[in-house]
């Protein structure tokens, strides 16, 4: 899974690719519900891009 983590100073998300073994998608999807509740998420569609 890509999420975005970082922006560059021009404001344009930076996305970090997470990879599972196979059959393990379970685990991206938890990360991915973890990762949205802390500050290190970044809401593209909060910031005025898309």
């Amino acid at each position: 899974m890509s999420v975005p983590l970082h922006m560059t100073k021009e404001g344009l998300p930076v996305g970090v690719q997470f990879m599972s073994a196979k059959g393990r998608e379970d685990l991206l999807f938890q990360m991915a519900g973890l990762l949205e509740e802390t500050d290190d998420w970044i809401d593209v569609k909060k910031n005025g891009i898309y």
